[in-house]
């Protein structure tokens, strides 16, 4: 257990690696990311197949493991080799969940902040879903 507490209700950010490990079923997944209080942090995941419990119909569950750490340790993980040896290491910005990211701008966002109220302007283009502010 470390200081990285992510959102255990209404969804993590869509950004965070383990959402998109599925695309890459069966692969290990490896993502350097930025929270917004700067925290940096290194997250592996790979998608795992359940054992089938139900009849063959409902199909065989899928899920995601992830692990993570501070990116200070890289650089003891096998799987961050690329980004322990690359001169500049691209960082993914994340947050804990939409209802708490305060990014503004976020193409993946699913929800306002909270206590944020919606902006809409049919007349100008943004990035994401909606602005708040």
């Amino acid at each position: 257990a470390g200081e990285m507490e992510f959102a255990r209700n209404g969804g993590g950010c869509g950004r965070w690696i383990p959402h998109q490990a599925f695309r890459n079923s069966g692969a290990i997944s490896v993502q350097a990311a930025s929270l917004e209080e700067g925290q940096k942090l290194l997250t592996i995941a790979r998608t795992c197949l359940a054992p089938r419990t139900q009849p063959t119909h409902y199909g065989t569950p899928m899920y995601v493991v992830a692990l993570g750490c501070d990116l200070k340790f890289a650089k003891n993980i096998c799987y961050a080799d690329s980004f322990v040896n690359a001169r500049t290491t691209a960082l993914t910005p994340i947050g804990l969940g939409c209802h708490v990211c305060e990014r503004q701008n976020c193409q993946h966002r699913g929800s306002p902040p909270r206590g944020h109220k919606l902006h809409f302007d049919i007349s100008r283009r943004h990035s994401g879903l909606f602005t708040s502010g």
